[in-house]
């Protein structure tokens, strides 16, 4: 028999050294629910899991393994989604400069053109 069951045991029920040997049930829940989450049950089908026998702890494991998995992928998501917006607007910013310097050369282009004009407008009247 373990000492640490209520109702079992070599002391008498309601004496003081049982209250000083009784266990710390919430410690031993945590304690086993820490070893069942080392065992990487989270691998296991989830259809594997939907037996009446397989303890209420398995499935605690496996949910916030899963949620894990989850709240891991949604950072990894988070920081894909900060860097493209840095990528985004980095962008924009080289494509106004890009279009500014694109009105500057078309301004020149067409000065170009009206002089290319005037000259081509002075050389038929000199003939």
């Amino acid at each position: 028999a373990n000492p640490g069951w209520p109702g079992e045991g070599g002391a008498a029920e309601g004496t003081e050294e049982e209250e000083d040997e009784a266990p710390d049930w919430p410690a031993q829940e945590e304690a086993l629910f820490g070893m069942f989450a080392e065992l990487e049950f989270w691998r296991l089908q989830p259809r594997d899991l939907l037996s009446p026998w397989v303890p209420p702890q398995l499935l605690a494991c496996h949910l916030a393994a899963r949620c894990r998995q989850l709240d891991e992928h949604q950072q990894s998501l988070f920081q894909d989604s900060g860097d493209n917006l840095k990528e985004i607007n980095r962008l924009r910013h080289l494509i106004l400069q890009l279009s500014a310097k694109l009105e500057v050369v078309d301004v020149r282009s067409v000065q170009s053109t009206q002089k290319q004009t005037e000259v081509v407008d002075t050389l038929r009247t000199l003939r």
